[in-house]
């Protein structure tokens, strides 16, 4: 508690003494000026006095809207260059056979660089040839969140992964996200 709010009381029944005393004698000593000055002056630094429970609402406020900035701050930069902060690797493939030459994604293992977490929706999967000519695209779906500096193996198998085909003499893919959301720790 403030030591300035406790005097309150203190401060106003000097005041009041010596404002009787001046109202009696039509005199004021040097002294009751300075008692005077002095209560008066305690009374206007107590306007500004806040007590703990006011000093540590103010101060938690002030981090939660800290946080808030700094957690839109990454949103934006997650959101604004995914690839940047999402590292692909462990791709699986599935190819259903020679003469047919179809090709699946069936897993793939997602490490989440940033400092946010992050669902994934929907992602492209650029299919290549060896010599990284692009044939075709599908789409993947993934169903779960990655954790900061997380990583994650999204499969057919565990179902948390669904992945269309594609025909022809892919060798390799690459994996464009498109549809990411950042979710904010309270809403995990």
């Amino acid at each position: 508690m403030c030591y300035l709010k406790a005097n309150l009381s203190v401060c106003i029944y000097v005041m009041k003494a010596n404002l009787l005393s001046f109202h009696t004698k039509n005199t004021v000593t040097m002294k009751e000026i300075i008692i005077l000055t002095l209560c008066f002056l305690s009374l206007l630094l107590m306007v500004g006095c806040e007590s703990e429970a006011e000093k540590s609402r103010k101060l938690a406020e002030e981090q939660a809207r800290a946080e808030r900035t700094m957690f839109d701050r990454r949103k934006a930069e997650v959101l604004a260059e995914p690839s940047r902060f999402l590292e692909t690797s462990d791709l699986i493939y599935y190819d259903e056979g020679f003469i047919k030459n179809y090709r699946q994604l069936v897993s793939v293992k997602i490490t989440n660089r940033s400092a946010v977490n992050i669902r994934l929706k929907k992602v492209r999967i650029v299919w290549l040839l060896d010599n990284n000519d692009e044939i075709g695209t599908t789409q993947l779906t993934f169903t779960g969140v990655i954790s900061p500096a997380a990583e994650m193996i999204f499969s057919l198998k565990d179902g948390n992964l669904k992945s269309t085909t594609i025909q022809g003499a892919a060798t390799k893919a690459r994996i464009e996200f498109t549809d990411i959301e950042v979710i904010a720790p309270s809403q995990r």
